[in-house]
């Protein structure tokens, strides 16, 4: 399993460049297909959106009816992907985020979705 959104730092500390050299290796990596911008100054090297929604905002595991259906519970296909934070509650495309208490923010796993991981809620 691996870490699939990746920031410019993060591509910095990896090629062990700057963050403006990052800048365009990330920006590069999109013009050929590699890899998809996904909010400023994040790109995604997987194409799962539970996975990319999972290491978009962090803290944060996927949750509600999105956890039932990835546990294979429900065959229906959310149209939102559903996701608990410790942050404040925010919506980015069809990712949407509930901020719930730090004292409640447990039960859930770290689980490989399509070679990335992605924290998942126990059902």
């Amino acid at each position: 399993m691996r870490r699939c959104v990746l920031t410019i730092a993060d591509i910095a500390n990896i090629l062990g460049k700057n963050k403006k050299a990052a800048a365009v290796y990330a920006k590069r990596m999109v013009d050929k297909g590699l890899a998809q911008r996904v909010m400023g100054g994040r790109i995604s090297l997987g194409k799962n959106d539970f996975a990319v929604a999972s290491q978009l905002i962090q803290p944060s595991y996927i949750s509600l009816y999105s956890a039932v259906y990835l546990k294979g519970l429900m065959l229906q296909v959310p149209s939102r992907i559903e996701l608990a934070t410790t942050k404040n509650t925010r919506t980015i495309a069809h990712f949407s985020y509930y901020k719930i208490s730090p004292k409640f923010f447990f039960g859930f796993e770290k689980t490989d979705i399509a070679g990335c991981y992605a924290m998942v809620a126990f059902p």
